[in-house]
């Protein structure tokens, strides 16, 4: 069975940040392609003003530059 909802939590020492944080992950398909949402449990403010919003999307793209070049696309 594929892998499609993930939670999983992190530990923050941010004094800005709750000590834990979850975040999930999920995975579904659309069109033939994969689709990859991530949510967590902190304000899009405050993951904006401490920069973890951007953080998550340059991860993303990485990871996607990375799965590209694995596939030959």
């Amino acid at each position: 069975m594929p892998l499609e909802r993930r939670p999983l939590r992190q530990a923050t020492h941010d004094p800005e940040w709750p000590t834990e944080t979850t975040v999930t992950i999920t995975f579904t398909e659309r069109e033939g392609l994969t689709v990859v949402r991530l949510e967590q449990n902190v304000s899009e403010r405050l993951a904006r003003r401490t920069g973890a919003h951007l953080s998550w999307l340059q991860m993303l793209t990485r990871l996607r530059h990375v799965l590209a070049t694995e596939s030959g696309s």
